[in-house]
């Protein structure tokens, strides 16, 4: 976690294992249970420490207990010059964790810009299908930055979320949550509620980030698609007092946002 090379090295000297990894879980750390020491060095930025851990054999595509390798943690530190360096590697770049995020959707929902960038470089045909969605769906994703950085990707702002039965991980994380909202409703239990066929201006709203709302709609967001449950963006919006430009947005009153309405990082 600290990352002193030196220490390392030393380490590394006195016959210390580079696939070591922690028994336990960390929640404070936000480590799960047989996190590996590479991933923890590059999570941490720690890419001197990492370099020696890859010349030791370290294994880049060993598994922690979610079932992630190396990458998810230079994902999810947003680490872009560790997910090179990892890629160099061999690192599996489609390898995905519990309940089913690859490494890209990881940097999504991570907010991971740095990070999303590189990986577009090393795998030029990665599929950006629900990266704004996963953006959405997580508190850490669904800044207007990282939104503008998956459309600038050209990812669809009117894609409409589809999870089949074969995402077996999602499927039943999102109905379960669908069911729980007819008990005890709340944010999470209203995203998943709705989630069908909800496009990512929808996410946006149901998630409260309106400054990504902001930047959907000046990406061409329509405002007239329904999901599955027939609501359309407005239907949605109206349960959050939203605020007065938005309204105007979603009523189709206006057009185009002025540039003071659209909250560009």
């Amino acid at each position: 976690m600290h990352g002193d090379p030196q220490i390392v090295q030393a380490l590394l000297d006195h016959r210390a294992d580079p696939n070591d990894m922690i028994t336990k879980a960390r929640v404070k750390e936000q480590l799960p249970k047989k996190a590996r020491v590479l991933g923890i060095a590059v999570y941490y930025g720690n890419n001197d420490a990492a370099k020696l851990l890859l010349s030791a054999r370290a294994n880049v595509n060993a598994l922690d207990g979610n079932s992630g390798n190396s990458l998810h943690w230079a994902w999810a530190g947003d680490n872009a010059e560790a997910v090179r360096l990892l890629a160099t590697a061999r690192a599996n770049l489609y390898q995905k964790c519990i309940p089913g995020l690859d490494p890209f959707l990881a940097a999504c929902a991570c907010g991971s810009a740095r990070a999303m960038t590189e990986v577009l470089v090393q795998m030029p045909t990665q599929t950006l299908r629900h990266g704004l969605h996963f953006a959405l769906m997580f508190g850490g994703g669904g800044s207007s930055k990282t939104i503008l950085q998956l459309v600038r990707a050209r990812a669809d702002v009117n894609e409409r979320f589809r999870i089949s039965t074969k995402e077996t991980g999602w499927w039943l994380i999102l109905n379960a949550f669908s069911l729980r909202h007819l008990v005890s409703p709340s944010r999470l239990t209203s995203l998943a509620y709705h989630h069908k066929g909800a496009t990512p201006l929808m996410f946006s709203i149901l998630n409260g980030s309106l400054e990504a709302a902001s930047v959907l709609l000046a990406a061409g967001a329509r405002v007239d698609i329904r999901n599955d449950r027939h609501n359309t963006a407005a239907d949605l919006a109206a349960k959050i007092l939203p605020p007065s430009w938005l309204n105007q947005a979603l009523d189709g009153a206006s057009q185009e946002l002025d540039e003071d309405d659209v909250f560009f990082i």
